[in-house]
């Protein structure tokens, strides 16, 4: 099979910040963490949608027994917390800084659902992305369903 079905290591950052749009430029900042802060815990509300300016960023959950479990291992200009887009009230995992400096910027549900409403090509992009996530889920899904025990 040859078929790209999943973004990896793409800088959506260059696409999708709001910093690339004027009336979203001026009331945007940037949100700095230090190695080992969390971004956000299992149970915040979803309210944001993130973007890594630079570093890197871990996704995972905690188990029963306290064990962690890593799902990704976000880099520059990739996105995290897409859900919220989807009506995510609340995480089901969390997010923490894995680098020594990581600048994140942090996009309101509203300003994102804006951003699609009043461009097109914004609003495709974002449906794209949630469907190659999408498609990347479900192919992990099948490679584990399809292992021998």
């Amino acid at each position: 099979m040859k078929n790209i079905w999943f973004f990896d290591h793409v800088n959506l950052f260059h696409l999708l910040c709001p910093h690339k749009f004027k009336d979203y430029k001026k009331c945007h900042s940037f949100d700095t963490y230090q190695k080992s802060d969390y971004i956000y815990f299992t149970e915040d509300a979803a309210n944001k949608v993130f973007l890594i300016e630079k570093g890197k960023v871990k996704i995972g959950y905690y188990t029963e027994a306290g064990e962690e479990v890593i799902n990704a291992i976000l880099t520059k200009g990739e996105l995290f917390g897409e859900k919220a887009i989807l009506g995510e009230e609340k995480r089901n995992e969390f997010a923490q800084s894995i680098d020594m400096k990581t600048s994140i910027c942090p996009i309101s549900v509203e300003t994102m659902h804006d951003l699609m409403r009043d461009n097109k090509t914004f609003s495709l992009k974002i449906y794209k992305f949630l469907g190659l996530r999408f498609k990347k889920l479900e192919r992990r899904l099948q490679l584990i369903l399809f292992k021998d025990t």
